[in-house]
């Protein structure tokens, strides 16, 4: 269907926390699910100019940064309050409990 439309775009099921490096660099990536920090893997897989949207904080409330990659080794974040998802489990997220 995406085909169709003239939508290129690529899924898979796995660990989220550590991104997709295969098609990188990504122009956004948009997480759904709360970190307790940025993961850096994710950072790394942004284009110059691209932005990542992750909610982050404790597993019960989050601050959503919205993080510009500005260059090779600098990025610009602001921080919207006030947001609640659910846990992100993996490598780079919350551990199961």
């Amino acid at each position: 269907k995406f085909d169709q439309l003239g939508i290129n775009i690529a899924c898979m099921c796995g660990d989220g926390s550590v991104g997709w490096n295969e098609f990188a660099p990504y122009d956004r990536i948009i997480v759904t699910a709360a970190a307790p920090e940025v993961p850096r893997s994710l950072l790394k897989q942004l284009k110059v100019g691209g932005i990542l949207v992750i909610p982050v904080g404790s597993r019960s409330t989050q601050i959503m940064y919205v993080v510009l990659r500005e260059d090779e080794e600098n990025y610009a974040t602001t921080k919207i309050p006030a947001f609640q998802f659910v846990p992100l489990i993996g490598m780079n997220g919350w551990k199961e409990d």
